[in-house]
């Protein structure tokens, strides 16, 4: 996100957010974290739509309608290669 700042952020937040990203606050360092491939040539803000089954179709259009917006939406049974590991390409996304 351009422009977000945890400059004036408590300590007790700025620790918060570290352990959620699993980043070592002595060192600096963490996992690295992939995006799924649908969001590796984007700069548009990243949205993982949750659905039924039976409401695939409706996330769909909701993630094409989105688009216009520099929103690039995630819906799994679009967005995942047949051959692709879907669980891991889920756990990127959100």
């Amino acid at each position: 996100m351009r422009g977000t700042s945890l400059s004036g952020a408590s300590e007790k937040l700025l620790r918060a957010v570290a352990e959620e990203l699993e980043v070592d606050v002595r060192t600096g360092t963490g996992r690295v974290v992939s995006f799924p491939e649908a969001w590796r040539d984007t700069t548009d803000f990243r949205l993982f739509i949750s659905h039924v089954s039976k409401d695939k179709a409706v996330a769909h259009r909701f993630r094409e309608a989105l688009a216009s917006y520099s929103i690039t939406g995630f819906v799994a049974h679009y967005d995942i290669e047949p051959t692709c590991a879907w669980e891991r390409e889920i756990e990127r996304a959100l």
